[in-house]
């Protein structure tokens, strides 16, 4: 028996009760109305466990599905008194005879429609009827039918034939049959049967009286359940429900006759039981028959969620055993098939594809063979969907988690998936959406371009994988290419609404390319899913006071205290508030509370507009000198005149602009002289590296200006100076508020030294070498991929590195202290040296301190 491995993502309905799901997601159906007083009665029977048979797993799971559908309002609505129900040990001869008896003895009319639905064994004994399909309930004997024919719990074709459907047909009757069940050979005891068994079954099926017959396979074909199927289904039960709820309304005309349900299940059953075998058999003698009516509203429902889910290949059990298909194989190839089954079981892949190499050898096209190539197949995609699949969860964390994945696992993962992309083929559904997901696991481990080009191609192949539009936008945004990343993050939130983080981030695009509106819907978005996402109302705080609606910026600040009354960062945001609005008191105080509480440095006092309000107010000036000591206000001459009232000179320092020039001249043999800054910063559109340049005493060297904001791509930038001391001066350009920092005592230009998001760091290099950063960090988790430099705090490490750190390199003689959230709000850990992330930490980590040992 093939035995059940767990692998998919389900597709729709994991059903136990689906009059419960009905209610919360709708079956499409509702009841055939062709007739006012016709009436339809229905007897549902399915058998998972049996008393001495072999157990199947879902048959019992396909009729509560078809009779909780036929009594939902949603579904057939049929008044529950005519709806007959028997799973498991209630499928007895006498329970069925007697449901049988009850529908015939009513005062049925011509019109009426019956319906006899049966999942469960199938089987055939030539010393009964040789004529005949047996039909096997709860208590059916293990052992020859023929000598249990007056006792045995079994109903014959014969029987059903003469006692259910003739007797009804002459009242002028519908009768429907559906049965779901193997009768190609024997269960697991000889019969006489065999293959001709087979044949003589179904015939015996086919030449039932009933005008609607739909069975689920041909004569030499196996019924196929497994867990891929709404959670655990059998194949035909699930696409036969699919086709009632309305994808088989092929014209679009809100109703699905006989002729639409016959080329639903035509047309996928075989699609989906590829690579085994199963076809079903469908005789109406009315093909244009209505059957049921389409709710439009509840069937768009349905497809978006099917749309969503991604379909993994599992492994397939048969509504009967390998027994009778093994007795066929000799001793080589029974021990080969034992052997490969077994180490699917054990996940042993490898070994298993090995063994079935061999066995193909000499059998590839039979029945046996063609299972043995789905699990196996199945279980070679076993490691992709334990990365993927968590990737489905509606949160953000999960997104990223791949990281974690060890490098090697993840290789291993893209073997496996080429492995069973080969073994299913070209033709088989599945194939471009494995060579989709081989793309976007291979694509996390490239650098930008090439895996932008891995996702595009696995999006064009399988465009509703959530995951692959997530990390579409996010390697376009750290591009800098925001139209696409707008549109990929939109198409991520269409396929995962719930997930506030990704609406955030979509919030995030929208600020930047100036789209206002649609910044505000989805920050608002992210917080109706998460009424306590801090970051969103930091971040629609930001988009209200840049539209000077100060009054809702003011609330959104408020509302982060309230969630976390320690958000000390929240004070800096309400001093600019209060500035603003022009509230001196409120302002002053908060401004105040902000620097004790660490959340604002003179840097950004020295460089923050919003404080213009407040700058000339003694208040001001005895908040400076409060919290900061002669020595570290002198630095900035703007901020030294506020706090004392004089102006500091220098005079070996010239004011400072574009295409300026500076010398530095100290006896001191550490010191860095002769520099001269010729040209400050030039942006570029083509990529082409203008940069910073000094004179013939030393270079400026660093990566290019990647992923600058567009709007600022191709403009030369000036700076004016705001402050400066013996090593350092302080750049601000009036035109974007970017600030440049020249350190040569470190040899370093830092751009947005004290507000990184756009951090880009250069090395001045002269005779004595390139010095080199308090730390490196990178976004691979073992010291490679992108990366960028630590010389100072970073209370946000900015859009494009948030949430995207994997390894760091600390230099000795420092540590770093790492935060979870930004302002280093949340928890914390001290890190020195080579570290990488563990899991709890890895992609985590958005703002970061500098320790000295």
């Amino acid at each position: 028996m093939f035995k059940s491995l767990i692998l998919s993502f389900l597709w729709f309905l994991p059903i136990l009760n689906y009059a419960q799901v009905v209610n919360n997601r709708g079956a499409i159906l509702t009841a055939d109305s062709s007739t006012n007083t016709s009436v339809t009665y229905a007897v549902v029977i399915g058998v998972s466990e049996y008393k001495e048979v072999t157990p199947l797993n879902f048959a019992h799971k396909d009729a509560e599905v078809f009779a909780n559908y036929m009594l939902s309002k949603d579904g057939m609505g049929l008044d529950s008194s005519h709806v007959k129900l028997f799973v498991n040990e209630k499928a007895t001869l006498q329970n069925v005879g007697n449901a049988i008896s009850d529908i015939i003895l009513n005062d049925l009319k011509k019109g009426d429609r019956v319906i006899f639905f049966f999942a469960g064994h199938g089987d055939y004994d030539a010393n009964i009827l040789k004529d005949q399909a047996l039909l096997l309930l709860y208590a059916a004997p293990k052992q020859n039918y023929f000598q249990n024919i007056f006792s045995g719990d079994f109903i014959s074709t014969s029987d059903l034939n003469s006692r259910f459907v003739d007797p009804l047909a002459a009242k002028g009757c519908e009768v429907i049959l559906i049965i779901d069940a193997c009768h190609a050979n024997g269960l697991d005891k000889p019969l006489s049967g065999g293959t001709e068994g087979g044949r003589i079954t179904t015939l015996a099926l086919q030449n039932m009286t009933a005008p609607v017959k739909i069975y689920s396979c041909k004569s030499d074909q196996f019924s196929l359940e497994s867990e891929q199927w709404g959670g655990g289904r059998g194949l035909f039960s699930y696409v036969l429900m699919e086709g009632f709820y309305g994808m088989a309304d092929a014209d679009n005309n809100n109703e699905i006759n006989l002729k639409e349900i016959q080329r639903y299940l035509e047309d996928n059953i075989p699609k989906l039981a590829a690579p085994n075998q199963q076809y079903p058999i469908v005789k109406i003698e009315d093909p244009e028959k209505k059957i049921a009516t389409v709710n439009q509203d509840l069937l768009a429902a349905y497809k978006t969620e099917r749309n969503k889910n991604l379909v993994f290949l599992a492994k397939a059990d048969v509504k009967g055993t390998t027994t009778s298909l093994l007795q066929q194989l000799d001793s080589t190839q029974k021990k080969l098939y034992r052997i490969c089954d077994s180490l699917i079981e054990k996940k042993e892949t490898l070994l298993a594809h090995r063994n079935y190499l061999l066995y193909t050898k000499k059998d590839s096209t039979s029945e046996i063979a063609l299972g043995l190539r789905r699990n196996l197949s199945a279980a070679m995609q076993e490691k992709a969907a334990a990365i993927l699949l968590p990737m489905l969860r509606e949160n953000n964390q999960s997104l990223r988690n791949f990281k974690s994945v060890d490098s090697a696992d993840l290789k291993k993962a893209v073997n496996e998936l080429e492995i069973a992309a080969g073994l299913l083929g070209e033709k088989h559904f599945l194939y471009r959406n494995l060579v989709a997901r081989i793309l976007f696991l291979k694509s996390l481990t490239l650098d930008n371009d090439d895996g932008i080009s891995c996702l595009e191609l696995s999006a064009s192949l399988e465009p509703n994988a959530p995951y692959t539009n997530y990390y579409l936008a996010k390697r376009y945004q750290f591009k800098g290419y925001l139209e696409k990343a707008k549109l990929n993050f939109r198409k991520y939130i269409e396929l995962m609404p719930k997930n506030a983080y990704a609406c955030l981030e979509t919030a995030t695009i929208f600020w930047q390319l100036q789209e206002f509106d649609d910044a505000i819907k989805y920050s608002q978005a992210a917080i109706a899913l998460k009424p306590d996402f801090k970051n969103a109302y930091w971040g629609l705080g930001v988009v209200y006071y840049y539209l000077k609606e100060y009054d809702k910026s003011l609330q959104c600040s408020k509302k982060i205290l309230e969630i976390d009354p320690n958000a000390s960062f929240v004070y800096y945001n309400l001093a600019s508030l209060y500035s603003a609005k022009q509230n001196k008191t409120e302002a002053l105080f908060n401004f105040e509370l902000a620097i004790k509480k660490k959340a604002l440095a003179l840097n950004t006092i020295a460089d923050d507009s919003d404080f213009d309000f407040i700058r000339s107010s003694k208040e001001f000036k005895i908040i400076l000198q409060k919290y900061f000591t002669e020595e570290e206000l002198v630095k900035y001459p703007e901020i030294y005149k506020s706090a004392t009232g004089t102006q500091k000179n220098y005079t070996t320092w010239p004011q400072l602009g574009t295409e300026s020039s500076f010398f530095h001249k100290k006896n001191n043999a550490d010191s860095a002289t002769g520099f001269l800054l010729q040209t400050v910063v030039y942006e570029s559109v083509d990529g082409t590296e203008k940069g910073i340049l000094v004179n013939t005493n030393g270079n400026i060297e660093g990566k290019r200006w990647k992923d600058w904001n567009s709007r600022f791509t191709g403009r030369e930038t000036n700076y004016t100076e705001t402050g400066r001391d013996e090593w350092n001066v302080f750049l601000r350009s009036e035109e974007n508020g970017q600030k440049l920092l020249v350190d040569l005592k470190n040899k370093k230009i830092v751009i947005n030294y004290s507000e990184p998001r756009r951090k880009e760091i250069y090395s001045i290099t002269n005779k004595e070498g390139k010095s080199t950063p308090v730390a490196v960090l990178f976004d691979g988790s073992d010291f490679n991929g992108e990366s960028f430099e630590v010389v100072d705090d970073i209370y946000w490490v900015g859009e494009h590195w948030n949430d995207h750190i994997s390894s760091i390199h600390v230099n000795k003689g420092y540590k770093l202290q790492v935060f979870y959230d930004f302002h280093f709000e949340e928890k914390s850990i001290i890190i020195e040296g080579a570290w990488i992330a563990p899991p709890e930490w890895n992609n985590q980590i958005s703002s970061i301190k500098i320790l000295k040992n």
